[in-house]
């Protein structure tokens, strides 16, 4: 191995306290601050501010369908869902962000599989959208100003063609726009594009195009399909694709590159997260080429995310990987020297993620998307990681464009501090399908001294700004100023009986609050979160931080724990349980903080005090489920195979105790030819918890019972969220079997059940789990009618004219119509469908498929195959003899030749309780040879 300090050391942290101490470090938060807006995003999302009060916000893709608003209250923290819209049918792919039309306000553009571009705006407290077609298979998608006209542009990656740039026609609308011919010296169709960033890889301050490469089928590295590529913006609309000058032209079936400057040296580095090879680390050698950064330790993962920030403001980039295996950190040491953080966020592996500072602590947080892969939602709720900081400073920059685009994307920012200069380009998203936060922080480290800060505008402008101070927010506006964002109350402010008054500082010419008033003084009688804008007489905006304003008296009715009476918990996990708002807290365990942990079962209550002096109690019954289960392994001769059981169809079994993905799922598996003992592992998972509602037409017709017999019906119903039809109930006055089917839009079917009805009303369960984002219908099967009753209708009762199109379950299922229009409601009444499902996990088990020796194993092969396992050990020690089968002895002995241990012959498992902590001699004894090994009891 080089040890020069110009190589990258990634350093697995196994018990390495030292670098445990200075690493980055987060918690999950989702319970306290998020519990009220259970999510299940897929692979999009973003972190931005919405409402312009300087602090970064959520916008979460629930259920790929759903766009949801959630505001963030700043320091004093807290989320609110404010708005959500529903986008379409099909999950959205691909999110990106900015101020299309240059009003103040970021749009949200998002896309998917040949769906709808679709804009949205959030604005007083609403979100809009309008839309317009794609054509394509939509994949990573981006905001820049790519004419730099002062308009920010759209980029839409195809999967399955050439990709899409869309030219905005300066008043926000996007027009499709042949501006780089993405074919040129291309023979295939141009397919296989993922992860897009734009950025300045040159530094002639133009955005440049990266597209990460991968297709699936192809094999030839060579192919074009595969191979990444760098558009060059030579300006005046001319791109050249440079990537193989530039050494970007990976053919390794890369999903996605992202660029930060990680050694401080001006320019834009870049991470390529490759699947089936190991990434790449690049350096940029003067904006002329990059240069792969040789890894001893190199990292090879199912990556879908890749991001660069200072996760612990140590003014070094670090670098998050988020994939099929869960998030990886490396931590920036300085001199190209990283740190690997495996599963640095967990025990849930978070597919996708976004980076922003949600609480203003100067530090950036992680959103994790809990999703199944590639785009499905998981059975897991989203959640927030909150970064837990240290004592290092930084400096926050929010910008907006005047000449440049709004939202400032394509700018450049050069921080000088002593001993480091930094730099930050602002990105119109990144990856693959997400965008992460616009505002720029800059770690300072342990020093709180800045020289300067220069900004770079697309546009051509350059501000310089000196005097700032260190662990603050400053809002920097084109060509005008910067001010610091000002904090005029510290603390929560508490609502009573009456309104209180906010007032802002005199002297500036201009106040907007964002309730609307246009005083510097705001009389507010409902809690909320308010900040206000003011400008001076040259036009300089200066933006207050939130004010957190809650109400004082508990509500008659209002529950202070909002989980409901009870809760269950995965065995080993620790939930929080948190409290609404209030002045005092009492729990029964004797803490007196807003939320309290529990891992065990049991009833927890709680005493609160408000304001006002009013008291109200609570309580919660916590229950902790085990998954019990068993597995066994096979012994088996040499070159047959074993059966490996379990007794649960839901056991996952792995290839090793570090996999993440299982290569087979069920009850039995049953291994290739074996010619020697191979360990398995296998999980069981198991449904805990979830909940049940009824939707559908719940009452039977009282006359016009049934359809003609010349005909079979059905219903057509749409699903937003994972859900499993349990069951529904059937009317007949004709026993017999019936073939019950679910089929997509299509007709493939996708589950079918034979049942043999009785006269009247039966019960029919389906226990079949459905997907969101997809129309499915519930039919009989016209055949199985036809052999079983003569005819095709299958003689059920349906409703006609008395219909209440639709039915549903809100955000999770609607029962739309039936296949003859909405005057029918066909045979499918009362059904029972279970959702928010809370899932849980076994521990790992090793299970061994033991291939017995054959009789010509040569006797010293025979004693070399005994091992012993584990040592050191604690209680029990398992003797391993995979080629004697004979009768053996175990003795124990100290260290001085005592003979403490003497087994029974064969006795391959052995309790050692009885031995005090130190070190033994084991010696096997056998009938061709002995074999001694150390032992160490702990």
């Amino acid at each position: 191995m080089d040890h020069k300090r110009r190589f990258i050391l990634l350093t697995f942290l196994l018990f390495n306290g030292f670098y445990l101490i200075s690493q980055p470090s987060f918690e999950n938060k989702s319970r306290l601050y998020k519990k009220d807006i259970p999510t299940r995003s897929v692979i999009p999302g973003a972190t931005l501010d919405i409402d312009g009060d300087l602090i970064d916000d959520l916008v979460i893709l629930d259920n790929g369908i759903w766009l949801k608003t959630v505001l963030s209250s700043g320091k004093n923290f807290g989320l609110k869902l404010v708005d959500s819209i529903k986008l379409g049918q099909n999950s959205e792919i691909t999110l990106s962000a900015g101020d299309i039309n240059n009003d103040g306000v970021n749009e949200i553009i998002t896309s998917g599989e040949y769906s709808l571009i679709n804009v949205s705006t959030f604005k007083d407290n609403k979100t809009t959208k309008k839309s317009f077609q794609s054509g394509i298979y939509a994949q990573g998608s981006c905001t820049a100003d790519i004419n730099n006209d002062g308009w920010l542009d759209y980029f839409l990656a195809n999967d399955d063609g050439p990709n899409r740039i869309y030219i905005n026609d300066k008043s926000g609308n996007l027009i499709l726009t042949s501006v780089i011919d993405f074919l040129k010296n291309d023979s295939t169709d141009g397919s296989g594009n993922y992860g897009s960033v734009w950025t300045d890889v040159n530094g002639d301050l133009l955005p440049d195009l990266c597209i990460s490469k991968c297709r699936v089928g192809v094999d030839n590295p060579k192919d074009l399909r595969r191979v990444n590529r760098l558009y060059l913006n030579r300006g005046n609309g001319i791109f050249e694709e440079k990537g193989a000058e530039y050494g970007l032209n990976s053919g390794d079936q890369s999903w996605v590159t992202v660029f930060g400057d990680i050694d401080n040296d001006g320019d834009q580095d870049a991470y390529v997260v490759n699947h089936g090879t190991p990434h790449i680390l690049l350096e940029n050698i003067d904006g002329k080429f990059f240069k792969q950064i040789p890894m001893p330790q190199p990292i090879q993962s199912y990556g879908f995310q890749a991001i660069m920030s200072d996760l612990d403001n140590d003014g070094l980039l670090d670098i998050v990987i988020a994939g099929i295996e869960g998030a990886t950190i490396l931590h920036n040491r300085g001199d190209k020297h990283f740190d690997i953080l495996k599963k640095a966020i967990g025990p849930n592996l978070a597919r996708s993620l976004t980076i922003g500072d949600l609480n203003d602590d100067g530090f950036p947080d992680i959103y994790a998307h809990i999703n199944e892969p590639l785009n499905d939602p998981g059975l897991k709720d989203d959640e927030l990681w909150i970064n837990k900081g240290n004592s290092n400073h930084y400096i926050k920059i929010s910008l907006e464009g005047k000449i440049s685009n709004r939202s400032a994307i394509g700018t450049l920012l050069t921080l000088y501090s002593p001993g480091v200069n930094q730099v930050r380009y602002v990105k119109g998203g990144e990856s693959y399908g997400v965008f992460n936060s616009l505002q720029q922080i800059f770690g300072l480290g342990s020093s709180d001294i800045i020289d300067s800060l220069v900004i770079r505008w697309p546009s051509g402008v350059t501000d310089i700004y000196t005097g700032m101070k260190a662990d603050r927010t400053y809002f920097a506006q084109e060509g005008k100023c910067m001010s610091e964002q000002v904090l005029l109350y510290p603390e929560e402010l508490i609502i009573k009986e009456t309104s209180i008054s906010l007032r802002a500082p005199d002297g500036s010419s201009v106040y907007v609050w964002n309730s609307g008033v246009t005083s510097n003084q705001l009389i507010i009688s409902k809690p909320g979160k308010y900040f206000v804008k003011m400008t001076d007489n040259q036009g300089c905006v200066t933006v207050s931080k939130p004010i957190s304003v809650i109400s004082g008296c508990f509500v008659a009715g209002k529950k202070l724990i909002t989980d409901g009476s009870s809760i269950k918990i995965c065995s080993g996990d620790l939930v929080e349980i948190s409290a609404s708002k209030a002045a005092a807290y009492q729990w029964s365990n004797g803490k007196t903080t807003q939320s309290v942990f529990a891992d065990k079962s049991g009833m927890i209550q709680l005493v609160a005090s408000d304001y006002c002096g009013n008291q109200m109690s609570d309580s919660i019954l916590v229950e902790v489920v085990s998954i019990e289960w068993n597995v066994k392994g096979d012994t088996i001769k040499k070159g047959e195979s074993a059966l490996l059981i379990s007794d649960k169809k839901t056991t996952a079994w792995y290839s090793s105790d570090d996999a993440v993905i299982p290569f087979f799922t069920g009850d039995t598996l049953k291994t290739a030819s074996l010619d020697s003992t191979i360990k398995f592992y296998a999980r069981n998972t198991a449904i805990i918890d979830f909940k049940e509602k009824k939707v559908g037409e719940k009452n039977f017709p009282l006359i016009d019972f049934y359809g003609a017999n010349s005909t079979a019906g059905g219903l057509v119903f749409n699903v937003e969220s994972a859900c499993k039809v349990h069951s529904v109930l059937v009317n007949t006055d004709t026993k017999g079997m019936r073939r019950f089917l679910i089929t997509d839009k299509d007709g493939r079917v996708l589950f079918s059940k034979d049942v043999n009805l009785a006269d009247g009303m039966n019960r029919v369960i389906f226990d079949f789990s459905l997907k969101p984002g997809v129309q499915y219908k519930m039919l009989t099967d016209e055949n199985i009618n036809i052999s079983s009753l003569g005819y095709k209708s299958p003689r059920l009762v349906r409703t006609f004219n008395n219909t209440s199109y639709p039915y549903d379950i809100e955000n999770v299922l609607t029962v739309a119509s039936s296949t003859f229009g909405a005057i029918y409601y066909y045979y499918f009444y009362d059904w029972e469908v279970q959702y928010d499902f809370v899932e849980c996990s076994s521990e790992l088990r090793e299970v061994t498929a033991f291939v017995e020796a054959s009789s010509n194993v040569p006797d010293e092969d025979v004693m070399k195959s005994i091992s012993i396992y584990p040592n050191p050990v604690n209680d029990q020690i398992i003797i391993n003899t995979p080629y004697f089968s004979g009768p053996f002895i175990i003795t124990i002995s100290d260290m001085q030749g005592k003979t403490m241990f003497i087994s029974d012959s064969g006795t391959k498992q052995i309790n050692v309780d009885m031995l005090a902590k130190g070190i033994y001699i084991l010696t096997v004894h056998t009938s061709k040879g002995r074999k001694p090994f150390r032992l160490i009891k702990i």
